[in-house]
């Protein structure tokens, strides 16, 4: 949304599909994940799109990802 923001897009028509592949060894986790964005004909140029890509590949939840974060589970 931020991305947008500052790029006055609306997302109204945007989609976004995940897919993902397990792994077949244990531990079972994701091995792949492919993200794509639909932007059912807004009109990016190759300069806006290459921006947005670089803006996803830095946002927490990818930099997540791509790193093993430490998790915490609380059962109350």
């Amino acid at each position: 949304r931020k991305f947008a923001k500052g790029n006055k897009l609306s997302l109204e028509r945007f989609n976004v599909g995940v897919e993902a592949e397990f792994t077949k060894e244990a531990p079972i986790r994701f091995a792949q994940i492919k993200v794509t964005i639909d932007t059912n004909g807004v009109a990016l140029d190759p300069k806006k799109k290459e921006a947005m890509i670089r803006f996803i590949s830095n946002c927490p939840v990818h930099n997540t990802l791509k790193g093993a974060p430490e998790v915490e589970v609380t059962v109350l």
